[in-house]
């Protein structure tokens, strides 16, 4: 994910666009002016989820578990994230295939 560092920036512009899944933005001396729109700072669910496992689960256990839901069925993954650490993050999720598929992607073998 990216980490956006803008020091000293003037932008002028029509629209300013969408940044999407960014890990930090940190800005010093930074001017944006835009005609029609602001840029738009969106994090899909699924990325946010991820964020905040890294940040709480041991990355063992997130590999390990990351490894399983590879190997697993589609109803097989849902109960897998049911009885890990990463329950308490997907709470709210309406859909886990968008989760189970950032996350599969992240590691590889």
């Amino acid at each position: 994910m990216a980490k956006i560092i803008m020091n000293n920036v003037r932008i002028t512009g029509k629209s300013g666009g969408t940044i999407k899944n960014y890990e930090s933005i940190e800005m010093t001396d930074v001017v944006m002016n835009f005609t029609d729109s602001n840029i738009d700072y969106i994090t899909e669910e699924n990325v946010a989820i991820f964020q905040e496992a890294v940040k709480t689960m041991d990355s063992q256990d997130l590999i390990k578990l990351v490894f399983e839901l590879k190997k697993a069925s589609a109803s097989e993954q849902k109960q897998i994230i049911e009885k890990s650490k990463l329950q308490k993050l997907v709470g709210t999720a309406k859909d886990l295939t968008p989760l189970v598929k950032y996350l599969t992607e992240q590691f590889t073998e």
